[in-house]
């Protein structure tokens, strides 16, 4: 990757413009080593920052990996609390929300369907309140979404009924599958 070769690249730029202390005054073949060292020494340092960065967002990654078991465990247990069912996933993506995807089969939604009319909506939103309350102590996300899908129509394809979605310092909001 570049960035790794940032700082040894910087650090051989460095070494190879300090030849400037063996060269005479005033020669260009000395002006040209000065600017290799600055060179080098500005590459060196970037190559540094970044490295370091890279090094904190691989850190970062590894408590995630870490924290997720548990993480599952917290999120399944308060969704089956507040008797909703198991879903199908949980996972954060790179954009740091919570996703929980729930799929439900032919049986199931006849019998949620007879329950009444917004059982979509008041179901995604009990699960991404639950979800959330049960994640907050992990402090790894601000973002939450229940994702609710019905039996696949085929191959590849997902039926989606809608999410709902919460961010930290917003409300809840239903978002249903746009129209076919």
């Amino acid at each position: 990757m570049l960035i790794d070769a940032l700082l040894p690249l910087g650090l051989l730029l460095l070494l190879a413009g300090g030849l400037f202390v063996f060269m005479p005054a005033q020669s260009k073949m000395r002006t040209w080593c000065v600017r290799m060292a600055v060179a080098g020494l500005a590459t060196a340092a970037i190559g540094g920052m970044l490295s370091d960065r890279n090094s904190a967002r691989q850190q970062v990654q590894q408590q995630r990996e870490q924290q997720m078991p548990a993480l599952r465990q917290a999120v399944v247990a308060a969704l089956q609390q507040a008797k909703l069912p198991r879903p199908e996933s949980i996972e954060v993506t790179d954009g740091d929300w919570l996703v929980t995807t729930f799929e439900f089969d032919d049986a199931a939604l006849t019998q949620m369907a007879a329950a009444g009319g917004a059982w979509q909506k008041n179901l995604a939103t009990k699960a991404v309140i639950a979800i959330r309350n049960a994640a907050l102590p992990f402090g790894m996300v601000k973002s939450y979404r229940a994702t609710l899908n019905g039996p696949s129509p085929g191959p590849g394809l997902i039926l989606r009924y809608g999410s709902a979605r919460f961010s930290e310092g917003s409300t809840v909001s239903w978002e249903p599958a746009p129209s076919r």
